[in-house]
């Protein structure tokens, strides 16, 4: 169990969450693992509202999610996690679990210093640092990320449908990785809202095409610091409609 405080933007900011610890099942020379996680928060502001109306203290802030994890062969496994979240006023709340991921990846090459990878299915985006882990309460930075980079009022902005080519190596300089990746960008039809401005009401729907995204990351050789380069060329449509 954990506890963070935030401030931004004069905000407090705390959640409480719990991990469940990984059960590993064998069915012959098949490995499963099944996780899972919890977290409830806090989110207080004098300022600006976050995520909803937060100036008079919220606790819209519920996540919940279960994965499982098989491995067939020592080359392949498959991944999938299903999420619960309710957070602030944000499109993407739902009642029902969700699918946030579900792959298949493949070892394509496995060398001391050397690795390539693919995978293939509903795939978490390689962008920035925190992307890939800021779904699993114990791994949330202990800030506010930035809104225009990370967008939590979508939680489908995790991750995209399509394709991805991982490859890493090692050498004297360091670690370095370089994340390809192709997918449909998501678009959950909570999306459709009705809004009402100044009288009148307004029909509204994001919807997505195709996305190239490209990363480096770089590890220094004693592990303490880390660079990435984040590259993606994406687009997003509005539609809205006055009724």
């Amino acid at each position: 169990m954990f506890l963070k405080f935030s401030r931004l933007l004069l905000p407090l900011i705390c959640v409480v969450g719990l991990n469940v610890p990984l059960q590993a099942y064998a069915f012959g020379n098949d490995i499963l693992t099944i996780g899972g996680g919890f977290s409830q928060g806090y989110i207080n502001t004098n300022g600006n509202n976050y995520l909803g109306e937060t100036r008079d203290g919220s606790f819209k802030a519920t996540e919940a999610f279960i994965n499982f994890h098989l491995q067939p062969h020592r080359r392949i496994h498959l991944a999938t996690q299903l999420l619960h979240r309710r957070v602030g006023d944000t499109a993407t709340n739902n009642d029902n679990l969700s699918l946030e991921y579900g792959l298949i990846g493949v070892s394509l090459l496995a060398r001391e210093s050397f690795a390539i990878s693919a995978k293939i299915g509903r795939i978490k985006i390689p962008t920035g640092f925190y992307n890939e882990t800021r779904d699993i309460p114990s791994s949330k930075p202990g800030i506010i990320l930035p809104r225009g980079y990370y967008y939590e009022s979508n939680r489908d902005s995790i991750s995209n449908d399509g394709a991805a080519l991982d490859i890493a190596w090692q050498n004297e300089l360091g670690d370095f990785q370089l994340d390809l990746q192709r997918g449909k960008i998501r678009t959950s039809s909570s999306n459709l809202k009705q809004l009402d401005l100044a009288g009148l009401a307004f029909s509204s729907k994001v919807t997505g095409n195709m996305a190239n995204i490209a990363r480096v990351n770089y590890f220094t050789p004693d592990g303490q610091w880390r660079l990435a380069f984040s590259l993606v060329d994406q687009r997003l449509g509005f539609d809205f409609d006055i009724d």
